[in-house]
């Protein structure tokens, strides 16, 4: 009985370990799929411009250049002035350039979105 427990410990911890191995070992990715990953994650599109948040040495002047795109949160107001001042806000965004290389020169307005 006792050699018949243990033969079975022992067989649920071969089973635990080798599924504790096999789910920790990961496939690495290529270098162009995780460069392609990467272009991804740090572009993003608004209002039909993508903008480019990768690092450029050619616009980034000892790292104090404004090129960077950031996305950000502002506040849309519409409204009228018939006398009475009537005013509605909405939530959105806008892309300011910040410090860095990217593509922004100017930035966007606040919109909707």
């Amino acid at each position: 009985m006792k050699r018949k427990t243990c033969l079975i410990i022992i067989v649920v911890a071969a089973i635990v370990c080798g599924n504790i191995y096999f789910s920790s070992r990961s496939t690495p990715m290529s270098n162009l799929l995780l460069a392609n990953v990467e272009a991804l994650a740090t572009n993003f599109e608004w209002e039909g411009t993508i903008w480019d948040t990768n690092h450029r040495d050619y616009n980034d002047i000892w790292g104090t250049s404004k090129w960077t795109p950031t996305l950000i949160e502002c506040t849309v107001t519409y409204g009228i002035n018939a006398g009475l001042v009537y005013e509605i806000s909405n939530p959105g965004h806008k892309v300011v350039c910040t410090t860095g290389s990217g593509n922004c020169v100017n930035g966007t307005g606040c919109s909707a979105g």
